[in-house]
């Protein structure tokens, strides 16, 4: 639900909302990561230096056909 209402401020290209919205997904997120005892400072250290494949940030790999 909190990614779908993500999806609608992005559309809307709305920056109060997009900062609401990415603040709830954060949140729900780090919730479930720490439920299932998931690092997420682990998993974000992949994109230290860029984007795992191209190395560049933000990432430009192209989008896949």
């Amino acid at each position: 639900e909190e990614i779908g209402e993500l999806a609608g401020a992005i559309r809307e290209k709305d920056k109060k909302k997009l900062k609401a919205e990415f603040s709830d997904v954060f949140a729900w997120l780090s919730g479930l990561a720490s439920l299932l005892n998931v690092d997420l400072e682990e998993i974000a250290s992949v994109y230290n230096k860029g984007c795992p494949n191209c190395r560049e940030l933000p990432c430009q790999c192209s989008e896949p056909e």
